[in-house]
């Protein structure tokens, strides 16, 4: 199944086609990522993307968790988990 063909809503399609459409999706994936060795490979990559950024629920949760201790930020990440 072409990546095109993969519906818009997987919510409403059969386990099939849900199936064939995780096929599809995970073989763009594996064709673009790039693996150790490859050139343009970079380990842990970070990407600050320009742009405006979109107010969310999920970053009002999070405190800034480079200022926590392993403690705290293993605590809070339980919370999270939990929908605390």
């Amino acid at each position: 199944v072409p990546l095109s063909d993969v519906p818009e809503d997987l919510n409403r399609v059969s386990e099939e086609e849900l199936r064939r459409a995780k096929e599809a999706m995970n073989a763009t994936f594996e064709a673009n990522a790039l693996k150790p060795g490859d050139p343009g490979y970079v380990h842990d990559k970070a990407v600050d993307f320009e742009g405006d950024k979109e107010a969310n629920e999920w970053d009002d949760e999070l405190s800034d968790v480079s200022e926590l201790s392993e403690d705290e930020f293993t605590k809070e990440v339980s919370l999270l988990a939990k929908g605390v």
